[in-house]
């Protein structure tokens, strides 16, 4: 097959990271510098495009042969740099259909992460690796610099550094050497048919991007200005502390007032010591550390954020990163659409209307002092639709415990979802062994025990125990000195779940000694070349690479693999046990049952604006709303050939702005 590797050097007075993708190729001067390109067994070529090199006649031949694969890692970027470039010379665009992700591949196949780190789990050569100086001259000619009294240059031209541009032009080369030579390594891989279809659908969704009420986000970021001077002007007069932010100052302040070396005021540290304000009767030191925990709230840097990521026509593009997780999930990118602050408060359209118009009296005196908090809340309610449209937002219920109940066969849970049954009272009945209708009484005694229930059923299924209790239980609904027999309790009336979690630890460890198995004929273990691979009843396949056998953190018999810890993004050697390989198989077949669905949302002419684990928010006609949202979670609940006899449901509301029903 004919492929065209490709990757590009650019400038943009537009942050990347901090403005997105979209924002950055709309600055005015945004400008390809170096144009890599590989075509087939090649020599890779660089055009020097900064210093007057055009795109030959044959490669422009080749960017719009539809015969031609066009690759690169993160294609995205090409794609939507090279389109405005063909865009400016008044030649038509790369349809999208024409291009290759490589780090799709890359993902897919379980590496992921930047090229380097694929590279670097990938195990080529040291040649093929990304030149480390590469930073640097990214930094050196592809951003902005800031003029001096003495040297007044706002950006670094290739004649002023001749020698460096050169290093550059290789860097620029060798990272298509490095692509091709993973796509190369990765070649075995085959990226479904439907994922590919995914990743379109994705890029479709992307670009067309989201309205913002720009109106609402200058009102919040009006109001975090004078609520951070309030609250700073407090602070002081209280303590005579002058920056807040100041750890040395507060900690030296706070030392004073105790009587002893307080060495740290980090959040997690701070609920200790309002409790010792309270055993020492210290309300002013409590009502200052109260003060800073609000002076220090970060919610509303999203709307910095917001503000900052915002293109021309008002739209927020690029939000989500198909297949940023090893279970195939998205990953959230600039606002975070993922990690938004929930919605509490009531008459929500009544604070909306009074943050937006810039009542903060108002506001205050409906809703009390704490308006940073107000408008962290109001943050979903910033992305609205188009004029003549309406929100429909619809959202799996309780899918990942759908999932787990039939991929082990725990009948009793997949009867109480058929049935539509509140799951958490179900299963606090089965623990406590008390009547379903007792439990379902708002005003028994028993109800008391769903909370219980929803919080054994949120931490336990993936084989978490106590701990899992104490980080799941936010309102100490389970004595501490209970927790221990909720888990055994759990366990005892779950007995399929934990068989799988077993089952599925010994078929990976099966495999991985050479025997392939399959579980409940749904999931399948199999290990080839080191890998271990788990296809989904989609037949999607997840893969674990460099595997071994070896013992898990808790001392038993279980596998390891090689791969990118998602919070400190090195390479390192992740294990894994029964419950937290069931946690991913689990979440990848309810992510499969989300892409689907958006895959059919699509086809039947809804528009997609984003979606958020697994609730999905489409714009639909105002004057019939309710109408196409009971379409809409129709099509979502649809079963297809690969998950018959799950219980999927939806509900949904329909809003003039998004937030949480």
């Amino acid at each position: 097959m004919n492929n065209l590797n490709i990757d590009i050097e650019t400038f943009s007075s537009t942050d990347l990271k901090k403005e997105g993708l979209y924002k950055y190729v709309e600055s005015d001067d945004f400008e390809i510098l170096l144009f890599a390109f590989k075509k087939n067994d090649s020599d890779v070529e660089v055009v020097d495009l900064a210093q007057g090199e055009k795109l030959s006649k044959a490669l422009l031949h080749d960017l719009y042969d539809a015969r031609i694969t066009k690759s690169a890692y993160n294609a995205s970027f090409e794609m939507a740099c090279i389109n405005k470039y063909l865009q400016d010379l008044g030649l038509p665009t790369i349809p999208p259909q024409q291009w290759e992700d490589t780090m799709l591949l890359s993902s897919y196949a379980g590496y992921g992460g930047s090229l380097k780190v694929t590279a670097e789990l990938l195990d080529l050569p040291v040649e093929a690796q990304k030149d480390r100086s590469g930073t640097q001259l990214i930094n050196r000619f592809s951003k902005p610099r800031k003029p001096t009294a003495r040297d007044k240059r706002t950006r670094v031209l290739p004649s002023d550094d001749p020698v460096a541009w050169e290093r550059f032009k290789e860097y620029n080369r060798q990272d298509v050497v490095v692509e091709a030579a993973i796509r190369e390594k990765l070649k075995a891989v085959r990226i479904p048919k439907k994922e590919k279809e995914g990743f379109l659908l994705d890029h479709k969704i992307m670009t067309s991007g989201v309205l913002i009420d720009q109106e609402l986000v200058n009102a919040a970021l009006e109001l975090d200005i004078q609520e951070k001077k309030r609250l700073k002007d407090e602070i002081t007069a209280l303590s005579g502390v002058t920056n807040p932010k100041s750890t040395v100052q507060m900690t030296k302040w706070l030392s004073e007032k105790f009587g002893h070396e307080v060495k740290s005021i980090r959040k997690e540290n701070v609920p200790e010591l309002i409790e010792e304000c309270k055993e020492k009767k210290l309300s002013d030191v409590e009502e200052v550390l109260r003060l800073r925990q609000e002076f220090n709230k970060t919610s509303l840097a999203k709307y910095k954020s917001l503000e900052r990521m915002v293109c021309s026509d008002n739209r927020i593009r690029g939000m989500l990163q198909f297949y940023g997780s090893r279970t195939g999930r998205w990953a959230g990118r600039g606002v975070q659409v993922q990690n938004l602050p929930r919605n509490y408060i009531q008459s929500i359209d009544c604070a909306r209307d009074l943050l937006r118009s810039k009542n903060f009296d108002g506001l205050k005196a409906v809703y009390g002092n704490n308006l940073s908090d107000i408008a962290s809340q109001l943050i979903r309610t910033v992305f609205i639709p188009s004029e003549g449209k309406t929100f429909a937002v619809a959202d799996y219920s309780a899918i990942e415990a759908r999932v787990i109940a039939w991929l082990s066969g725990e009948e009793w849970r997949l009867e109480a979802f058929r049935n539509s049954q509140d799951i958490y009272c179900v299963s606090a009945s089965q623990m406590f062994d008390v009547p379903l209708e007792k439990i379902l009484d708002k005003n028994s005694k028993e109800h008391l025990l769903r909370a219980q229930g929803k919080v054994a059923e949120l931490a336990l299924g993936y084989q978490g125990g106590v701990n899992a209790i104490d980080r799941m239980d936010f309102n100490n609904s389970i004595p501490e000195e209970e927790r221990p027999e909720i888990v055994k309790s759990w366990r005892e009336k779950s007995p399929h779940i934990v068989q799988f979690w077993q089952n599925c630890e010994n078929a990976a460890i099966s495999a991985i000694n050479g025997t392939p198995s399959k579980i409940n004929n749904l999931i399948s273990f199999e290990c080839k070349n080191s890998t271990l691979i788990v296809t989904l009843p989609s037949k999607r396949q997840l893969f674990y690479p460099k595997v071994q056998l070896g013992r898990n953190p808790f001392g038993r018999d279980s596998f390891n693999f090689e791969g990118v810890n998602q919070t400190t993004h090195k390479v390192e050697e992740i294990y894994m046990y029964g419950g937290k390989i069931v946690e991913n198989v689990v979440q990848a077949v309810a992510r499969d049952c989300l892409a689907e669905a958006l895959l059919r949302l699509d086809k039947a002419g809804f528009e997609i604006k984003f979606h958020v684990h697994d609730e999905v928010i489409l714009e639909v006609d105002s004057n019939k709303a309710e109408e196409e949202l009971e379409r809409a979670i129709s099509i979502m609940c649809e079963e297809t050939d690969w998950n018959v006899g799950l219980p999927l449901n939806a509900a949904g509301f329909v809003s003039p702005f998004y937030m949480k029903d």
